[in-house]
This record gives structure tokens, C-alpha cells and sequence, in this order.
């Protein structure tokens, strides 16, 4: 996580503001947890969970899908 707030993809909550939302209107804290590889057992990848939901509510459910850019299987066979 070091590595994600200096280069700004992160920065740490302040303590007391995970009780509401700040003055400065609603955020989403995506929820993240820590993943080793076997073969890298010092090595710690960040994964988030944006299927995370929040009195049901998920950051995956609520963003826009775009249109479907693969090639069907048939289409490629044809």
C-alpha cells in the first residue's frame, strides 16, 4: 500500500472519518485485502474488491458496462 499512496492511486483514511462521510460530500472506501504467491512468499499483491457491497450497494453495480468488444467464438470459426 506504501507503493499506492506515493504514487497517489491511494491515501490513508484519517482516523475518525470511516464513522460518515466527509464535509466534502460521499466517498466509496473500496474494500482490499492481500494476496502471496507461492513461489513469492515475501512479495504481498493488493487486490481490491469492487464486487464488495455496502447495504447492497457495489462499485461493479453501479459503473456503466460498454459493449462487448470480443469476437464471438463462432464468428472466428466462420
Amino acid at each position: 500500500m506504501e507503493k499506492n499512496i506515493k504514487i497517489g492511486h491511494a491515501s490513508p483514511v484519517p482516523i475518525g472519518d470511516v464513522t460518515g462521510p466527509p464535509q466534502s460530500g460521499w466517498v466509496w472506501y473500496l474494500p482490499h485485502f492481500g494476496v502471496y504467491h507461492p513461489k513469492k512468499p515475501t512479495q504481498i499483491k493488493v487486490v481490491f474488491d469492487s464486487s464488495g457491497e455496502y447495504e447492497g450497494v457495489s462499485l461493479n453495480g453501479e459503473l456503466i458496462s460498454g459493449p462487448d468488444l470480443m469476437n464471438s467464438l463462432l464468428g472466428v470459426l466462420f
